[in-house]
């Protein structure tokens, strides 16, 4: 069983300062495919659509053998704790989209 955030963070020197754990790379590859359709959900307030979402997502996860754990190591074990923890991701990444937009086009150049 492979785990997913169990605190083997490997540090990515880009530069960046930040820390990723194999999972964050995970995830992230998942997610992003489903963003517009999770944005589209969550404008419409259709819950049950956003609820499918992750439940695929969780689907996924759990044929590739992984098991979801909490930043704190414990492991998530109910649906409302999994889908809880991609909604989360999610909310990160349309967070990082929206200040990606804010940023000035010259951001890269002037930043070192």
């Amino acid at each position: 069983m492979k785990q997913l955030l169990a605190g083997q963070e490997r540090h990515i020197p880009s530069g960046t300062g930040r820390y990723h754990t194999p999972s964050h790379e995970h995830y992230t590859k998942k997610l992003s495919v489903r963003l517009g359709a999770y944005l589209n959900a969550r404008l419409r307030k259709d819950l049950a659509e956003k609820h499918r979402i992750a439940d695929e997502i969780i689907e996924e996860l759990n044929t590739e053998g992984f098991t979801m754990i909490a930043k704190n190591g414990t492991e998530l074990t109910t649906l409302k704790q999994k889908r809880a923890k991609i909604f989360v991701k999610f909310r990160g990444m349309v967070r990082s989209r929206q200040n990606q937009e804010r940023r000035s086009p010259f951001h890269r150049q002037n930043c070192g």
